[in-house]
């Protein structure tokens, strides 16, 4: 089968995959007549990104040759089954050489299950061994620490992130510090940081704040978060549910 052929098979199992038919991009990865290192690690990355993590170790372990894609899929597969010591031993440090992606990939599988000391050890020693941190690892650091409740860390890190590695901040960083100040009980601060954000609050940054009011019972604050939600075409119910719940909860 020539080379050309190859790649545009993976290419097309690729497409379904990301369009979510990962049983066509399944069945296409079977029809080949040759298969190399980019088709493997192509429907590897395709079940662990569709949160298959047993169908991706299957896949993984009948591959003759593991390259940095696959591995870094896997590194999030076996994440979802809960081995993040497997994924970590057999996995991350055995990779002879590691690029961001997948140093993000295991930092991130840390955050996920709320290991925040883990996360957090893994990150400085990507620093000490010269790799770059950049937007997608600060989501991962700033997320485990709100989960688990280290708000003053968050917003500690939020501004390192700025000042020490440059990295300019999106959406997705105020979200996790709006959800730390949140679970914290710091309304006003979160009201602050939505209004002083650089660009236009969206509906999850008034549903995060709409949510951290009801768990507070502010009832004020909650009608001006609901205003704001209520602006959004695409609201949903649940803000909705959320005010309802507050005005319940101090009726009466």
């Amino acid at each position: 089968m020539p080379q050309r052929d190859v790649v545009s098979w993976t290419a097309m199992m690729a497409t379904y995959a990301q369009a979510g038919h990962l049983d066509e991009s399944k069945r296409m990865f079977d029809a080949m007549p040759e298969l190399n290192f980019v088709s493997w690690s192509a429907i590897v990355t395709a079940y662990s990104q569709a949160d298959r993590p047993a169908e991706a170790r299957a896949t993984f372990e009948k591959m003759s040759r593991h390259e940095l894609i696959s591995c870094t899929a896997m590194i999030q597969a076996y994440a979802q089954l809960g081995h993040l010591h497997k994924s970590r031993l057999e996995l991350f440090d055995a990779m002879p050489v590691r690029d961001t992606v997948s140093w993000n990939g295991m930092i991130a599988a840390y955050a996920r299950t709320a290991r925040y000391k883990e996360s957090l050890e893994l990150f400085r020693v990507m620093e000490l061994e010269g790799m770059e941190a950049d937007a997608v690892t600060m989501v991962s650091i700033l997320t485990s620490a709100s989960h688990v409740g280290k708000m003053a860390q968050g917003v500690r890190q939020f501004r390192a992130m700025i000042q020490d590695h440059a990295i300019v901040p999106v959406v997705e960083h105020y979200h996790c510090v709006l959800d730390a100040l949140g679970r914290a009980g710091r309304l006003e601060e979160a009201e602050e940081l939505i209004l002083g954000m650089p660009f236009l609050p969206d509906l999850v940054s008034w549903t995060i704040l709409l949510s951290a009011c009801k768990t507070h019972s502010d009832r004020a604050r909650a009608e001006r978060a609901s205003k704001f939600v209520l602006l959004h075409r695409q609201a949903l119910d649940t803000p909705y549910t959320l005010l309802s719940n507050i005005y319940a909860e101090n009726s009466g």
